[in-house]
């Protein structure tokens, strides 16, 4: 019987199984049981060093380590483990803390074997830095490296700048939070040379360094003499989706190419089974990943019935540990410091937030008291956070301002006090948090990607191995996964846990415009015949529309008369109408009609927007949300709503918009307000699946002030993502000047202020500083660079925790 079968047989063994539940539950085992299962794990290490493609071996066998440190506080087996297979970050965290059994000369010894594997303080792993090697000395044009979450990655980037010292570099991250933390490390790791994060903070310079959005990349890339020799794509596996962000990152990363045959792309990614999936056309690529994770994930579950569970990945099995309880208990008594609850929509995040919040009593905090009152100050004092804070919670999603939501995240970081934080994905698109415990409401929708994604954000590995707080427990990551009345209807919660029992998983590539996505499958169903033909045969087209239009815009050589068609396929203006042909042809007309016109210029941007791209094309419009502009009521409401972003601190905007709520409440036609898919509880036309309104008139105070706060994210959202963007389409054919663009983008039309909105300073923020005549106590010299004066330092110390936090995301104070 041949090694591999024999494994088999004995992972499915009864005695195997019952013995290392038991290990997983913390049952005490015998001395006998104990050198059992020890010597299994030995098994499957002699196995894994036969043949390494059995990766799974290896993964029990340190799983078994792992579980019987954490039961036993027996150091012998993991450190053995950790010396042999290059886990140095364990090895040196033993030395130094646990192993005083071991002789003056061993310890010598192993202390001068890892000394190597030691870079500014942090220790690598043989794997990392092999891997890390590789990466920063390779001399392909494109290049991978898969390695899992708190691996390093952002290090990582600073040694790859610096080795290949490319003179136009640009590092793509895929949210604006990310955006705000790369620029204060570049800023910091490059005081010589230009750092810039907006398009418009390029001024013809041949030598920077560049950390962006894929909008803003394609923004300054619209400049053909701009191209970069080194662009890294972080969070790479995003490009597999089809998405709107997803198109604009092939479409970056092709006409980078184009542009410059020579560049260098380096993709970064947790998520990745097969880097050759990444590339848009075919050609070599380097790809270098991290096999092993040092962290096991431990997984627990309640049932429908209340019992509680433990759940092995390795033998895919269940095993009880306690009966009936609820869910609040349930999550009440397995809590552990930092606390992370998943759960899919802002609503129910909320509603669970709440719910689990008035389960709790209030912290005598004065910690707390203060961060509630400052999100009294500047939100609003009936914002339901305010309560919660008090016991401990905190929510976020994406229906949150991006300021209180970040803000929200650092208290996190910050106070131990705060103890769960409520959240769905938007919790993978921030900064680092210190989570040690993780349970999951709701999974559906969810892909093995995705939870390997969410459960690598717990335990993080600078805090594991933390000289101060750090224990070697924490290498095993607690996710539960709970059945409660939060759960999707559409599919049991346990069930999930099924996606953990296979080690490799394979990309999923839902790009057209990727090399590996399969036209041919797609045909095959296209030509069937079957029920999903039809469907099928709809995508092809689109995908093959689309894969033309992407080559199309991939041109740099434009007529002047295709201009107008270039920019509207440039912006997925496409996708807002149907007859793209009439429709382009008329804004062409429209062009050269509107530049003569001499009424044009005194017209709002609002209106030109109307005119220019609504009125007489109502018939052609795909777009609901957009086509409200064709009413007059809808148009002034965004005047005014512009205006109020640009202006109102955040509280006073609240209360403006409660106070618009409160007057259309009472009307009998007026009172549905549009609130989105998120929030929306009625249809206007109906149909049952189309629910994007509310009724004013059955909210109550409370409930309209944090509806007042999900309105101003979603019209900020549509003000930045719909209208910035036509209002970007008319300066680039001239139609609307730098001043009117400048006022209604930035909020303000003087250059010198400008600047700063460009870093990611809020335009209140602006006109604050300027009030209070600090703006000439920050400089910004010519490679981007911040200082301040001492007189700002000291004006920072007077203003309110929520205003300095928004000066530290930008300004080193």
């Amino acid at each position: 019987m041949s090694a591999m079968n024999s494994l088999k047989r004995l992972a499915k063994n009864e005695k195997f199984q019952q013995v290392l539940n038991d290990l997983q539950n913390e049952v005490e085992l015998s001395k006998k049981d104990q050198e059992y299962i020890l010597s299994c794990a030995i098994l499957f290490i002699k196995s894994y060093q036969k043949d390494e493609r059995r990766t799974s071996h290896f993964e029990i066998a340190y799983f078994i380590v792992l579980l019987f440190y954490r039961n036993y506080k027996d150091s012998r087996p993991l450190l053995d483990v950790s010396v042999d297979f290059g886990f140095y970050p364990v090895t040196n965290f033993l030395l130094e803390k646990e192993m005083s059994s071991l002789s003056s000369f061993q310890k010598q010894n192993l202390s001068n074997r890892i000394k190597e594997f030691k870079e500014d303080g942090i220790t690598l792993t043989l794997e990392q830095r092999k891997n890390n090697l590789k990466v920063v000395s390779s001399e392909g044009n494109q290049i991978s490296y898969i390695a899992p979450t708190s691996f390093g990655k952002s290090s990582l980037f600073l040694k790859i700048i610096e080795k290949r010292d490319d003179r136009r570099v640009a590092i793509i991250v895929p949210t604006k939070s990310l955006l705000a933390q790369t620029y204060r490390v570049l800023n910091k790791s490059f005081p010589d040379r230009k750092v810039i994060s907006h398009d418009e903070m390029y001024d013809g310079e041949n030598d920077f360094i560049a950390t962006l959005t894929q909008e803003r990349a394609l923004r300054l890339l619209k400049n053909k003499d701009v191209s970069f020799d080194l662009l890294i794509i972080d969070e790479a596996h995003n490009i597999f989706e089809y998405s709107s962000r997803s198109i604009l990152l092939t479409r970056l990363i092709r006409r980078n190419r184009k542009r410059n045959i020579n560049s260098k792309n380096y993709y970064f990614s947790p998520l990745v089974a097969d880097s050759s999936n990444l590339l848009i056309e075919k050609a070599e690529l380097t790809e270098y990943s991290i096999k092993f994770n040092v962290k096991e994930p431990l997984f627990f579950g309640l049932d429908e019935q209340g019992n509680s569970l433990s759940y092995n990945r390795f033998t895919d099995s269940f095993s009880m540990l306690e009966n009936s309880q609820d869910y609040i208990s349930y999550i009440t008594e397995n809590k552990k410091e930092n606390n992370f609850v998943y759960i899919n929509t802002p609503r129910k995040i909320e509603n669970f937030a709440k719910l689990f919040a008035e389960s709790r009593e209030k912290k005598q905090s004065r910690l707390l008291e203060k961060l509630a009152e400052v999100i009294s100050k500047n939100v609003h004092e009936d914002f339901y956070a305010v309560d919660l804070i008090q016991r401990g919670v905190i929510y976020i999603h994406g229906k949150l301002p991006d300021l209180i939501k970040e803000y929200l995240e650092s208290k996190f970081r910050e106070y131990s006090e705060l103890d769960f934080l409520v959240a769905n994905t938007v919790i993978l698109e921030g900064v680092n948090l210190p989570i040690d415990n993780l349970f999951i409401l709701n999974a559906y929708g969810l892909s093995s990607k995705d939870l390997v994604n969410l459960i690598g954000r717990v335990n993080r590995l600078n805090e594991v191995f933390n000289r101060e707080s750090g224990r070697l427990e924490k290498l095993l990551v607690p996710a539960h996964f709970v059945t409660c009345e939060f759960n999707d209807p559409r599919a049991k919660i346990l069930n999930s846990l099924k996606k953990f029992t296979s080690h490799l998983t394979k990309d999923i590539v839902k790009n057209p415009l990727l090399s590996s996505f399969d036209f041919e499958e797609l045909r095959k169903t296209a030509d069937s015949g079957s029920g999903a033909s039809e469907e099928a045969q709809r995508k092809l087209s689109t995908y093959d529309d689309l894969v033309e239009k992407e080559l199309y815009l991939v041109n740099d050589s434009t007529a002047p008369d295709e201009m107008v068609r270039k920019i509207f396929l440039e912006s997925n203006f496409d996708r807002n109408y149907s007859d793209v042909d009439y429709v382009v042809e008329t804004l062409t007309e429209r062009e050269a009609i509107f530049k003569k016109d001499l009424e044009w210029n005194l017209k709002n941007p609002i209106e030109k927007i109307y005119e220019f791209f609504i009125d007489g094309l109502e018939d052609k419009m795909t777009d609901p949300a957009f086509a409200r502009l064709r009413f007059e009521t809808a148009r002034n409401y965004y005047k005014g709503f512009v205006h109020n972003l640009h202006t109102l601190p955040l509280k006073e905007h609240i209360n403006d918009v409660v106070k618009y709520f409160k007057a259309i409440s009472k009307s009998d036609v007026r009172r549905y307000i549009f609130i989105g898919y998120s929030y929306g509880e009625l249809s206007r036309d109906n149909n049952s699946n189309n629910k994007l309104y509310i009724d004013l008139s059955k909210k109550s105070h409370r409930e309209q002030v944090n509806l007042a706060l999900i309105k101003i994210k979603l019209e900020s959202d549509f003000v930045s993502y719909k209208l910035n963007d036509h209002i970007n389409f008319l300066k680039e054919i001239n139609l609307i000047s730098e001043d009117e663009y400048n006022l209604f983008i930035y909020g303000t039309s003087q250059v010198r202020n400008t600047k700063y909105t460009k870093l990611g300073l809020s335009s209140t923020l602006v006109n604050k500083l300027e009030k209070d005549q600090q703006l000439e106590n920050i400089e910004i010299d010519e490679l981007g660079h911040i200082s301040v004066k001492k007189e700002f330092k000291e004006y920072i110390q007077k203003q309110d925790d929520l205003l300095r936090f928004e000066i530290s995301k930008y300004i080193l104070v």
